[in-house]
């Protein structure tokens, strides 16, 4: 019956294959409650590839990549649809060119299986898939926003190992079960693989449970307060907007949210990015009067203020950069930030820049050849200016916050850079209204949990609009508030100078794979073919 079951499998039109495969994955994703479906959604394709080899047609290989990739459209369409709000530039790479990428791993899982043996291929498919994931979390067109690992990210009891191996562990752990589960319904249900399946799902599962249930935050206490002002981003927040609220009345309304929930008590505020969307040159940052007014009111009040600020800072020639902009007048030249600034109470002002740059938004991704692009569009990607490290902020007790803003969040080796510069916990400062009320705004709130395990530092979260609130370092959400309203939050959280084996060593799963990814193509020339 098993081997029935299985000979039933691979006789399924291919596009049932793709359709299966495509679903289950946005089953699995945050945030739907079906987690368990990631570790099936690889299995489809693994049918395909026997089928189409079982098929008497031709261009099988054509076939399988073809069908490959109407299954991860339809993963990206199903759980990235909404950056299409935002961006339709960049809604179309993440619906339609991402499962392009996407599908290069399983050309060369195909190209090695074809030339070598069943356990040699499929050993091939999780290395490739985990040096594409490598590779698309490093280079100018980052969008790790579907990394496998992310998977959990509603569900931190489960990986809270994740403070040793990031979320690589997690793709690696997905790809090998969905492998196992695979070969296990090829070879009759074999008591063997069923016992390796069971103990690969069960024994990091259970390893969690015991870290979670035994891991006590560490640290000392303090206040931190997150401010949600909800000003929508098409209609109301910028001065060119259709019903543009003033700047003055939107640095009144995040005083006054501050001061509702604040007391004396509170070390920290934290407001969202582009909070002071009017732009603040860096070299005269004590004069703007927004700034100066945080000032007396830091030190009024004895507490910290970290608040995303729209900056530039003029350069001359010989110090321009490649993101550089030359004056009306040709004079100077001057590179515009996505900023992030910490104002002290002894009146001290620290900034750090945006690194981790939204691709086509915020960044013209190699410009060296897409330069033409932007050019015979009239310049309509404009790079903005970047920091070359991630730098943590420190308040006048020396207590350094990340100040990580919007897409930098979803980079756990980054984040690790912070708390390797003196990060004693997470800013993350965002604004996800641009999304619209959808699954964009709610999945980048779960993904912050994973970061808390990474570092095992406490997260404070503030959104212009879409998910303030608090995470601990075991990834529990203390407290989070509504979309579209307008609030703030007041959470006491544990604040430490730990260093996680991830936070010192990265993504070290996802280099060891890129390492050994050529060895095995190039063994693959030398063996002997057999499908």
């Amino acid at each position: 019956m098993p081997k029935i079951f299985y000979q039933q499998c691979i006789k399924f039109p291919y596009i049932i294959y793709s359709l299966i495969s495509g679903f289950s994955f946005i089953l699995a994703w945050p945030t739907s409650p079906f987690v368990p479906f990631i570790f099936i959604s690889f299995i489809p394709i693994l049918f395909l590839f026997d089928a189409i080899q079982a098929s008497s047609k031709k261009r099988k290989g054509l076939r399988f990549l073809s069908y490959t990739y109407l299954a991860l459209l339809i993963w990206n369409i199903g759980t990235t649809y909404w950056v299409y709000n935002s961006t339709a530039a960049g809604g179309i790479f993440a619906i339609v060119v991402n499962p392009l990428l996407m599908s290069i791993p399983f050309a060369f899982f195909y190209f090695v299986r074809k030339r070598t043996n069943e356990r040699i291929g499929l050993i091939s498919f999780i290395i490739f898939y985990l040096v594409f994931e490598y590779w698309h979390i490093n280079w100018q067109l980052a969008w790790p926003w579907l990394t496998l690992g992310n998977a959990f990210a509603k569900s931190p009891i489960l990986v809270q190992w994740y403070e040793y191996t990031g979320v690589f562990g997690g793709s690696l752990w997905i790809l090998i079960c969905n492998v196992l589960l695979y070969l296990t319904i090829k070879y009759t249900f074999s008591k063997n693989y069923l016992a390796y399946t069971i103990c690969t799902i069960g024994i990091p599962i259970i390893l969690s449970l015991v870290i979670y249930t035994t891991y006590k935050e560490t640290g000392d206490e303090i206040e931190v307060v997150v401010v949600q002002p909800n000003l929508d981003p098409y209609n109301e927040k910028f001065s060119s907007s259709p019903k543009a609220v003033p700047y003055e009345v939107q640095f009144e309304r995040m005083i006054h949210l501050s001061d509702q929930v604040r007391t004396p008590q509170t070390r920290f505020i934290l407001w969202p990015e582009t909070a002071l969307p009017i732009d603040v040159n860096e070299d005269k940052v004590n004069t703007h009067p927004f700034v100066n007014y945080l000032i007396n009111y830091t030190r009024k009040n004895n507490v910290s203020i970290l608040t995303g600020i729209d900056s530039h800072r003029f350069v001359d020639a010989l110090h321009k950069t490649a993101t550089s902009r030359e004056t009306s007048d040709h004079l100077y030249y001057y590179d515009s930030y996505n900023a992030a600034m910490l104002i002290n109470p002894d009146s001290s002002v620290s900034i750090y820049h945006k690194s981790r740059m939204v691709p086509g938004v915020e960044s013209l991704p190699y410009p060296e050849i897409f330069g033409f692009v932007s050019s015979s569009l009239g310049g309509i990607v404009q790079s903005i200016g970047s920091d070359t490290m991630a730098r943590a902020l420190k308040n006048n007790t020396n207590i350094s916050v990340a100040p990580v803003i919007c897409y930098e969040s979803i980079f756990g080796e980054y984040v690790s850079e912070y708390v390797t510069n003196g990060a004693n916990f997470i800013g993350i400062i965002t604004n996800d209204g641009w999304w619209g009320n959808t699954q964009g705004h709610k999945q980048h709130f779960q993904y912050a949990r994973l970061r808390a395990i990474e570092q095992r530092k406490s997260i404070a979260r503030a959104a212009n609009t879409g998910t303030s609130g608090f995470i601990n370092q075991r990834g529990n959400v203390l407290q989070e508030n509504a979309y579209w309203v307008q609030d703030a939050l007041v959470q006491k959280i544990k604040i430490n100078s730990i260093h996680t084996f991830y936070s010192k060593h990265g993504d070290f799963i996802g280099l060891l794979a890129l390492i050994l990814s050529p060895l095995l193509f190039i063994y693959s020339f030398f063996s002997k073919r057999h499908v």
